[in-house]
C-alpha cells in the first residue's frame, strides 16, 4: 500500500507522493511551515476506490484555483492515482465527459490511466454526475473509424 499526500504550497501547488518511496522525501516534517494545506491518505493502484478521495482533492484544487494559484497533482509515476483525480476534477470543474477530460489531462502528461479499474471508476463517476452523455459525439465517432 502506498501512502499518498496532497498538499498545497504557498504557491498553491498540489502534490501526491508515496511516503514509502525510498527516494522520496515528503511529509509535514520535511516541508515544515511552507505548506499551506497538507492532506494524507493511503492509496493503491489495484482493487482500490481512488475516487473516495475526490472530495478532498477537489477542495484542495479549488482552494488553489480560487486564490489564483496553480495545482500540480502527482503520485509516484503520475499515471494512475493522480491521473484519475485530475480527470475527475476536470470532469466536474469543466462539465466534461470522461473522454474529453482524459484527452485534456493526457495533453498535459506523457501517460495516463493505464489502470482499467480506474478507467471504469471514472465512467461510473461520469454516469453518477450525469456527464457521460457529454462524450456521445466522441463515442460515436470512435466507432465509425475505417
Amino acid at each position: 500500500m502506498l501512502e499518498m499526500l496532497l498538499f498545497v504550497y504557498d504557491s498553491h501547488s498540489i502534490l501526491c507522493v508515496g511516503v514509502y518511496c525510498s527516494y522520496c522525501r515528503t511529509g509535514s516534517e520535511f516541508y515544515g511551515d511552507t505548506l499551506r494545506r497538507y492532506v494524507e491518505f493511503d492509496a493503491e493502484d489495484n482493487d482500490y476506490d481512488i475516487l473516495q478521495h475526490f472530495d478532498v482533492a477537489f477542495d484542495v484544487i479549488e482552494e488553489a484555483r480560487k486564490s489564483g494559484g496553480r495545482a500540480l497533482i502527482h503520485c509516484i509515476m503520475g499515471v494512475n492515482r493522480s491521473g484519475a483525480l485530475a480527470v475527475a476534477y476536470s470532469m466536474i470543474h469543466q462539465q466534461w465527459g470522461p473522454i474529453t477530460a482524459a484527452v485534456y489531462v493526457l495533453q498535459k502528461r506523457r501517460m495516463l490511466l493505464s489502470n482499467e479499474d480506474f478507467q471504469e471508476q471514472l465512467v461510473g463517476f461520469a454516469r453518477q454526475h450525469k456527464l457521460l452523455h457529454l462524450d456521445a459525439k466522441e463515442i460515436r465517432s470512435s466507432g465509425t473509424k475505417s
